[in-house]
């Protein structure tokens, strides 16, 4: 079987994600379990991939794939100078709204593009894409390959296999 193209995956994961967004954690609920899904994604950063708060600070992010910008906003809160790029325009809204509510002081971008397509000259510190690569990875290569085994205990959403810089 061959497998789809990039241009294929790209439409066939926005028509699933414009339908249902599957970023939403915490935007339609209330700010204390804002906090609570906050305070998760600090011990997820600092004790289990040991990237403390303090190295965000200043430093220039770029999230593919960002979402709703959920998973982003603890790091702005932090002190990173966030890029979100996003393809779904309904996500990008309520990224929009959840920076807005949470990190108001923040000079976050938003930017609606394929994360195939991004072209900037800007460089960035930090390169952030946490469920993204799931998706592409496993829809191109679902016909040759098996599903990556998920990483238990870092939310379930990192191959094995793709795991940088660990052992």
């Amino acid at each position: 079987m061959k497998s789809p193209t990039i241009k294929q995956v790209e439409a066939a994961t926005l028509k699933t994600f414009t339908e249902e967004i599957p970023s939403i954690y915490f935007s339609d609920k209330t700010e204390a379990e804002f906090e609570t899904y906050s305070h998760n994604a600090e011990i997820t950063y600092r004790d289990l991939l040991k990237f403390p708060p303090k190295m965000f600070q200043g430093a220039d992010l770029i999230d593919f794939g960002a979402g709703t910008g959920e998973n982003t906003v603890s790091l702005a809160r932090w002190g990173a100078n966030c890029t979100l790029v996003e393809m779904n325009a309904n996500a990008i809204a309520i990224s929009k709204k959840v920076f807005s509510k949470y990190a108001p002081n923040s000079a976050a971008k938003f930017v609606q593009s394929s994360i195939f397509d991004f072209d900037s000259n800007l460089k960035f510190d930090i390169v952030h894409c946490r469920g993204v690569w799931i998706a592409v990875h496993g829809a191109l290569h679902r016909s040759q390959t098996p599903s990556p085994q998920p990483l238990g205990g870092i939310h379930g959403e990192w191959p094995r296999a793709q795991r940088v810089g660990r052992n």
